[in-house]
């Protein structure tokens, strides 16, 4: 081999090992995953700063487990999307809307766990650190839904005291839960009551025994508002729900009014304002009497006159 040959090929493998180097050099400068800045970031922290990051992480927990049980009662939502059923503070979100389906994905239902912890973790962050925190940027959160765990990353840039220039900025929790699960047995059923001329309510009874959970239907003529109620899989102490609304197309009616029940109807809504009220602690006095919750014969009014409907 010639002289020349070997100086081109020594000058190659410079080049290539340059090349190598320089994309590392550019990966761990600038293109890092949220898990290696947080693993950088943590080597370094101070114990005041650590002390600001496990406070954190502890809101991240606790308001994870809200996030869960509140989104879960609201059939899956944060912010309600545009067809919903109201009734005083609260809505069921339709998932059929006479021929529109609405019907949130998994994606949907991360994006709005993130959104409630979004909401509450600087005040949740207020009340807990002992330290003087100055938040930098508003936290923004992911939710990965796993099979029987939720994963919760938060990015949100902390300094401690005025004068500091150094960040705590990546947080993380795990959440045991298996509200993938839940969602999943919503579907089925939402599936079912959409054909609603190929199923009997006797099958969604069944159905509900062998996975386990207790079915609440309130129908009035092309509606359903359907709710579903896990006693043994709790979260907080308080058995989770999961809630969705359909509205037929006109003509299309399921059951008689007659079977239309205002005591399943005023039930659903008071399990799903049970959650609602999980952060406020109100005294009976200001709820309606037993005797005003039956003035309507219309889910909306049935439901605006439930017990838990606080007096204006």
């Amino acid at each position: 081999m010639k002289r020349g040959q070997v100086t081109l090929f020594v000058i190659l493998g410079i080049i290539i090992i340059a090349l190598l180097a320089g994309a590392y050099y550019i990966r761990t400068a600038f293109v890092k995953t949220t898990a290696e800045k947080r693993a950088i970031e943590e080597s370094s922290l101070s114990i005041d700063e650590i002390e600001v990051k496990n406070s954190v992480e502890d809101c991240l927990t606790d308001l994870g487990e809200e996030a869960i049980l509140f989104t879960a009662a609201r059939g899956g939502y944060y912010e309600y999307p545009r067809r919903i059923e109201p009734f005083n503070s609260i809505a069921i979100p339709y998932y059929l809307y006479k021929d529109e389906e609405i019907v949130p994905s998994i994606n949907t239902l991360e994006q709005q766990i993130g959104l409630y912890i979004d909401a509450e973790l600087e005040e949740c962050l207020t009340a807990r650190s002992s330290q003087n925190v100055i938040v930098i940027e508003p936290p923004s959160t992911s939710a990965i839904l796993k099979d029987e765990e939720i994963i919760i990353e938060t990015e949100m840039p902390i300094s401690i005291g005025a004068e500091s220039e150094r960040r705590v900025s990546f947080y993380t929790a795990e959440i045991k839960t298996n509200y993938r699960q839940i969602y999943n047995d919503a579907i089925e059923v939402y599936d079912k009551l959409k054909v609603i001329d190929n199923f009997l309510f006797v099958d969604l009874s069944a159905l509900a025994l062998n996975k386990n959970y207790e079915l609440r239907n309130a129908i009035e003529g092309e509606k359903i508002l359907t709710l579903m109620l896990y006693k043994d899989t709790k979260i907080k102490e308080t058995p989770l729900r999961f809630s969705f609304a359909i509205l037929h197309d006109s003509g299309k009616r399921i059951v008689k009014d007659d079977i239309f029940s205002k005591n399943k109807l005023t039930e659903i809504a008071r399990l799903i304002q049970e959650i609602s009220n999980l952060r406020e602690v109100a005294s009976e006095e200001d709820y309606i009497s037993e005797e005003e919750k039956y003035d309507s014969g219309t889910i909306i009014g049935a439901l605006q006159r439930s017990p838990y409907r606080r007096r204006s």
